[in-house]
């Protein structure tokens, strides 16, 4: 029953948001699925002014993030940009000094004046502030969600340790070979 319900619901809701008519009546391509259904961290909704910088000559625009992940954010910008654009961000949060700078993000969709970038790189000082600007945040995100946020935060600090058990190891080699 509750299968049955989810399928309407489905069919009701999620379809005709992802399905487009052409001029003649013929049925579109579908959309992929929603950008929730396939991100790896959770978001959450936010108003921080941004400052976007180019380096292949595009001059740097302005913006506001409408939503902001660990991996990722909408924002909204006069700026006209592309799909594939890459940048640097620097994220203005309220009551904060220094921006949290993103050294590489990159257009994944353009609708309108809104975009979706995804957080390519980024030194691990500025990740952990972003994450510190997050935790408090998700705690307003209902309970299955803020399970779901709390596993990735989960994997990504087993990550980081692995990475650091790594680079000791390598030291400690380095210092074996060099004795």
């Amino acid at each position: 029953m509750l299968l049955a319900l989810q399928v309407i619901d489905f069919v009701l809701h999620v379809m005709p948001r992802h399905w487009a008519v052409c001029r003649n009546g013929a049925a579109a391509r579908p959309r992929r699925w929603p950008m929730d259904d396939r991100r790896k961290s959770s978001r959450v909704q936010v108003q921080f002014n941004i400052t976007m910088s180019f380096s292949h000559g595009k001059t740097g625009g302005e913006g506001q993030l409408i939503n902001l992940s660990q991996g990722g954010a909408a924002m909204r910008s006069d700026k006209p940009l592309s799909k594939g654009d890459f940048m640097t961000l620097r994220i203005c949060p309220p009551d904060c000094e220094t921006p949290i700078v993103v050294e590489t993000a990159v257009v994944r969709w353009v609708e309108g004046r809104d975009y979706g970038v995804e957080f390519l790189k980024f030194k691990p000082a500025e990740q952990e502030r972003l994450r510190d600007l997050l935790n408090p945040l998700l705690e307003n995100i209902p309970g299955h969600e803020r399970a779901r946020a709390a596993e990735i935060t989960k994997r990504e600090e087993h990550n980081r340790v692995k990475q650091n058990e790594a680079k000791q190891e390598e030291q400690k080699k380095e210092v074996d070979w060099f004795g």
